[in-house]
């Protein structure tokens, strides 16, 4: 599966996501007619294409910018964004302390009817409780979806200017939150709950940084399968030329490789146990610390290391980062328990931290 790449090294090029599960939105996309007169010095679209999306994918809709049938950037949110991992950086991924916490909502004003809005309530329920309980593979991921009345970090919407065809669309994070939005058109009124199950879903998995997995955007996360048949995040889910609705799939589940990109991009456990990591040419022992990197969405990293006897900072630690883990390796001389935090340097309350005691 794949996810929005980071700007930065933070992640190999392992899963082609948006820091987002790809198997959903469109099996094959058709040329984009307009992609040509496309302003290639708007930055907003340097950063899309930095991202690894096809120029012939961008389709310019006015207020944003619609990418591979689904995705959404929108202009007037992009000043000043920092760009994504493909699986989560500036735009990519959600932070750590976000993930296990993202509420997700229905507008009132939008639909028809009550009937209309129900449906949609129900199908966006089944797909955060989804989200929320993806069968873990060996480890337990971190993702908690709840379905809230009232303001929310995801609502989801009717879009009365998608056409037929174009079932849905959503953006990817941006600034380590969700992506805010989900919108759905007017055929959704006349899908039945398995199939918005599935479409919402799948929207949600861009909102929560997956990418198409079929597709050759983002980064390619570690363990997971290049194609995969009926991944959730396949492109051709939420837009289709035939523009009938009953080629949406109803809900299969998540597959394999899904399920192995959830717990590569948001683990349970974002910090590995510090250990030994060799001595330095003058005797001193090296500690090595190892984090999940799309934890921390900062352009910028900081790392310190205390000796937690005497609270005495040892100093600056060689910091690097390595496929797809993020690590620092730290010199120590003397014996005693050690605490290590990484933290974003502009957000430092946005930490991990770890303890190793070295006898």
């Amino acid at each position: 599966m794949k996810t929005v790449k980071f700007l930065k090294p933070f992640f190999a090029k392992t899963f082609c996501l948006l820091l987002m599960l790809a198997f959903s939105c469109q099996k094959q996309i058709e040329p984009n007619e307009s992609y040509l007169k496309i302003d290639y010095d708007d930055p907003l679209v340097k950063e899309i294409l930095k991202l690894g999306f096809k120029a012939q994918n961008i389709v310019d809709k006015g207020a944003y910018y619609m990418v591979e049938g689904d995705i959404i950037f929108e202009k007037k949110t992009s000043k000043g964004a920092r760009p994504t991992h493909k699986m989560t950086d500036q735009y990519g991924a959600v932070g750590f302390d976000k993930i296990g916490n993202v509420t997700i909502t229905v507008d009132n004003a939008s639909w028809n009817n009550a009937a209309w809005r129900q449906r949609i309530v129900d199908a966006t329920q089944d797909a955060a409780n989804s989200w929320s309980n993806v069968p873990s593979i060996s480890v337990a991921n971190r993702i908690k979806v709840t379905y809230v009345e009232g303001p929310a970090d995801v609502i989801v919407s009717l879009n009365s200017q998608f056409p037929a065809g174009q079932y849905g669309g959503a953006p990817i994070p941006s600034g380590c939150n969700p992506g805010s939005v989900i919108f759905l058109n007017f055929q959704s009124e006349f899908m039945d709950r398995q199939r918005l199950h599935f479409l919402i879903a799948h929207e949600l998995g861009h909102a929560l940084g997956f990418l198409h997995t079929d597709e050759n955007s983002g980064y390619h996360l570690v363990n997971t399968p290049v194609t995969e048949a009926n991944s959730v995040m396949n492109s051709g889910t939420a837009w289709n030329s035939t523009a009938d609705w009953l080629t949406v799939p109803q809900w299969p589940g998540f597959t394999f490789g899904d399920r192995a990109a959830v717990q590569t991009l948001y683990p349970e456990q974002a910090v590995s146990a510090a250990a030994k990591h060799g001595t330095t040419p003058d005797g001193k022992t090296n500690i090595k610390f190892n984090w999940t990197p799309s934890y921390i969405c900062g352009n910028q990293v900081s790392f310190n290391c205390t000796r937690i006897s005497n609270q005495g900072n040892i100093g600056v630690c060689n910091t690097a980062y390595q496929a797809n883990n993020g690590y620092a390796v730290c010199p120590v001389g003397l014996t005693g328990t050690y605490k290590l935090v990484v933290y974003e340097t502009n957000n430092p309350s946005r930490r991990l931290e770890s303890f190793i005691t070295i006898p």
